[in-house]
């Protein structure tokens, strides 16, 4: 299976199960709350960061992140919804 290929499989997957995903963390507060102070620590300046791969938004949004990037027009869909400016594309091979 060629790399694309994968890609459009995994895709799919993110998007049927985008809003899972975001359950997920909600539900599993003490595990976003670690990763979140984990990537908390790298992001200095987030007025002028990019989240790529941004996927729900969810930790974009905590971080104060305002743009992303984002294969999946599903997890790209609950960004948007929280006020995340997100740019649908993926890496081309």
């Amino acid at each position: 299976m060629k790399i694309k290929d994968k890609l459009s499989v995994n895709n799919e997957k993110f998007n049927q199960g985008a809003e899972d995903f975001e359950i997920w963390f909600k539900n599993n507060k003490n595990l976003f709350m670690s990763e979140f102070k984990a990537l908390e620590k790298m992001v200095s300046d987030p007025e002028n960061c990019i989240s790529i791969g941004v996927g729900n938004g969810l930790f974009a949004v905590k971080l104060g992140i305002k743009k992303g990037v984002e294969p999946s027009k599903g997890m790209a869909d609950l960004a948007r919804a929280k006020g995340i400016e997100v740019l649908e594309a993926e890496q081309k091979s």
